[in-house]
């Protein structure tokens, strides 16, 4: 994922935010540069953690903040009366308050609960501290989800799509019992990786691996399948510098 973010071009939304009580078990933890929190999200401190830090109540809503520039979000409520795990932050300067917490008379209200981080020239990430499948009903999530959509489709409109340099990637036979071919063609110079997966997601093999390849030619690359495998479901991703390609491939003993 950090290798993601570090492409200009790379577009990120991350919901729940369980990784920061994962990773770090509750708050205050603050972040310096060199923490994925800081240099990918635009938060320098996890601050605070509803239902933990403010006398087991829990967050009743979360409210957008006046001005943030996402048009047609709404406050959201819960399946319960409170949501009690959100987490709350600081923010770096250059970021964005999307939503803070809310409630009125609520201990941690004014708190941000969701970042826009997108400083220029590089990734572009919206983070929410809370899950929004809690949210009180599927029309109210639908329509969250609807206009962080459009919005950021218009964003990238706005200042350019994402790069391409794969131009195509065949794969044959499929389905396929013990051999596959796979043929890649790029728009520019690229480097290549190309790995095959198991429909659980297990690493079989790696047939090629950050191999430079030129566009002015068509990258032809053979595996033969290991006898006691399995027939089934399999996925083969093609990853250049700025794409992952992913082709479902069965297996099945002729």
């Amino acid at each position: 994922l950090q290798a993601y973010l570090a492409q200009p071009n790379a577009n990120l939304w991350l919901v729940g935010l369980d990784y920061l009580y994962d990773r770090y078990g509750g708050a205050p933890v603050s972040f310096q540069s060199g923490d994925f929190a800081y240099d990918h999200l635009g938060i320098s401190k996890y601050a605070v953690q509803s239902y933990a830090d403010d006398n087991a109540a829990g967050v009743p809503l979360v409210t957008p903040v006046s001005g943030q520039p996402i048009p047609g979000l709404t406050d959201l409520d819960w399946q319960f009366s409170t949501l009690w795990y959100a987490d709350g932050f600081e923010l770096r300067p250059e970021a964005t308050p999307i939503y803070l917490f809310g409630g009125s008379g609520y201990a941690l209200s004014g708190t941000p609960t969701a970042v826009w981080y997108h400083p220029d020239g590089e990734a572009r990430v919206l983070t929410y501290g809370f899950d929004l499948a809690q949210t009180s009903n599927f029309n109210l999530l639908r329509s969250n989800v609807a206009s962080v959509l459009t919005w950021w489709n218009a964003e990238l409109t706005a200042t350019h799509a994402p790069m391409s340099d794969i131009a195509s990637v065949k794969i044959a036979p499929n389905s396929f019992d013990d051999r596959l071919e796979i043929r890649v063609q790029t728009l520019q110079a690229t480097s290549l990786s190309v790995r095959i997966y198991s429909a659980d997601g297990q690493l079989i093999t790696q047939i090629s691996n950050a191999e430079i390849i030129h566009p002015e030619t068509e990258k032809v690359l053979y595996w033969n399948a290991a006898a006691n495998l399995p027939d089934g479901i399999y996925y083969c991703t093609v990853q250049s510098d700025w794409q992952v390609q992913t082709v479902k491939l069965v297996k099945q003993h002729r």
